[in-house]
């Protein structure tokens, strides 16, 4: 599932975004990243 999660539009995925689902850095605001929504 976080393959598909990877898998999205450029337009609205920003740098926070794709930290968070890469996992680069943990998420300050939202915590535990949502990788297998």
């Amino acid at each position: 599932m976080s393959e598909m999660t990877l898998i999205v539009p450029n337009d609205w995925v920003t740098e926070e975004k794709l930290v968070e689902i890469t996992g680069l850095r943990p998420a300050p605001s939202n915590g535990p990243a949502k990788i297998a929504g």
